[in-house]
């Protein structure tokens, strides 16, 4: 019996040790300016399948990212977000075990807000008060009077 448990525990514990995980690397970089990087942009991963998060983590101070421990074979879904950045979504499936896939450059464009018209309204107040005096604006003041 005790032959049985052990043969059991050594075969789950070598299944364990060979499944190898694979991993993602990548540059996020700006399409404007294809020399600045995006620094501490957060990268989410999402089982393809169920879309349950797997894992996150944050780019660096260079914007390169590595997201370790990924099932091979298994369709993952990467969405970038950052700050005044537009989501970025990538479809990724990993074929082989224990490699690195690198992504290479990604590239995130600039999220922008168009207005179409500002109007900007002002007004000169009906009195000042400069220290211990009170000045009204006569000016200001003629549309109450009634003369």
């Amino acid at each position: 019996m005790k032959r049985n448990v052990l043969t059991i525990a050594f075969a789950l514990l070598s299944v364990t040790l060979f499944a190898q995980k694979s991993s993602l690397t990548g540059v996020l970089i700006d399409s404007a300016n294809q020399k600045m990087t995006i620094n501490y942009a957060t990268i989410s991963v999402f089982k393809g399948q169920d879309s349950v998060l797997t894992t996150y983590k944050l780019s660096d101070d260079k914007g390169v990212f590595k997201i370790s421990n990924l099932e091979a074979g298994t369709k993952y879904r990467l969405v970038v977000n950052a700050w005044q950045y537009l989501v970025l979504r990538k479809e990724v499936t990993l074929t082989t075990a224990g490699t690195n896939l690198d992504l290479g450059n990604l590239l995130m464009s600039v999220k922008t807000n168009a207005l179409n018209e500002v109007v900007i309204y002002s007004e000169r107040p009906l009195s000042l008060f400069e220290k211990t005096r009170l000045s009204l604006m006569p000016d200001r003041l003629k549309p109450f009077l009634l003369l």
